[in-house]
């Protein structure tokens, strides 16, 4: 099941200026020496690459929500434009 169209495939700015909702990948691992999570998503470049960390999950999506908003400024040199970002997190596992 899609939740919105994803960023970084052709039609992804048509895509958010239509107002649909945007969809990306974010990469997460444990960093056990400074007990974090630690979000990395690359769907924005070459605008923004983003990589944020947080205590917990909740901590980790806000701060990659206010990363989104910062990749969508960069992308459309414009703040009118607000879609939508659902990100889709995937846990690959704890640094060394």
């Amino acid at each position: 099941m899609i939740r919105g169209y994803p960023v970084g495939v052709p039609g992804w700015r048509i895509a958010a200026k239509l107002g649909v909702a945007l969809q990306v990948k974010v990469f997460v691992v444990y960093d056990p020496e400074a007990k974090c999570l630690v979000g990395e998503c690359n769907d924005f470049l070459p605008y923004l690459g983003i990589v944020t960390e947080g205590k917990n999950f909740e901590e980790l999506n806000r701060k990659l929500s206010e990363c989104f908003e910062m990749a969508i400024e960069e992308a459309f040199k414009e703040s009118d434009s607000s879609p939508q970002v659902k990100p889709t997190m995937t846990l690959v596992g704890a640094l060394p």
